[in-house]
C-alpha cells in the first residue's frame, strides 16, 4: 500500500507529464493538486518541495520533474530521461545532478577565480574540469 505522501508525488508527476515540458508556477501546481487529489494537504504538498530541495535532510527528487526558480518565483515541469530511472546509470545520473544543484545552492558552481586567493585558484579550476568530465559522462545538456 502507498502513503499518501506517494500517491501525491505520483499525481505532481502525472499532472506535469500532461503538460508536455511547460513550465507551471509552484502555487499553481499547488492549488491544482490541492483541488483535484483526494489525499493531498498543505503539509505533504510542502513536504514533497522540501525533499526536492533537500530542505530538512536528504534529496527526494520525483523522478523526471524539475524545480527551478526564475524571477524569484518557482517553477516545476516534466523533462524526459535518457535513462531509466531505476538503473544503476541512471540512479549516477541522478546523484551527479543532485549534486550539481547543491555546489549551485551552495555558491560553488559559479565563483570568480580573481576573487580567490592565488593558492586556490588553480585547485578549483581543476576539481570543476574534473566534475564536468565526471558530469558530462552521464548527463548530456
Amino acid at each position: 500500500m502507498k502513503s499518501r505522501t506517494e500517491i501525491v508525488r505520483g499525481e505532481i508527476r502525472e499532472y506535469l507529464k500532461a503538460q508536455k515540458g511547460k513550465k507551471i508556477r509552484q502555487v499553481d501546481l499547488t492549488n491544482y493538486i490541492l483541488e483535484n487529489s483526494s489525499v493531498a494537504t498543505e503539509g505533504i504538498v510542502r513536504g514533497i518541495y522540501n525533499k526536492m530541495l533537500g530542505i530538512g535532510g536528504s534529496y527526494k527528487l520525483i523522478p523526471n520533474v524539475k524545480i527551478v526558480s526564475e524571477d524569484s518565483k518557482s517553477f516545476l515541469y516534466y523533462e524526459e530521461s535518457d535513462f531509466n530511472d531505476d538503473s544503476i546509470i541512471g540512479r549516477l545520473k541522478q546523484k551527479n545532478i543532485e549534486f550539481e544543484e547543491s555546489l549551485k545552492r551552495a555558491g560553488l558552481w559559479n565563483v570568480s577565480i580573481l576573487d580567490l586567493p592565488f593558492e586556490e585558484r588553480q585547485p578549483y579550476l581543476e576539481y570543476m574540469d574534473k566534475f564536468g568530465n565526471l558530469r558530462d559522462m552521464f548527463v548530456k545538456k
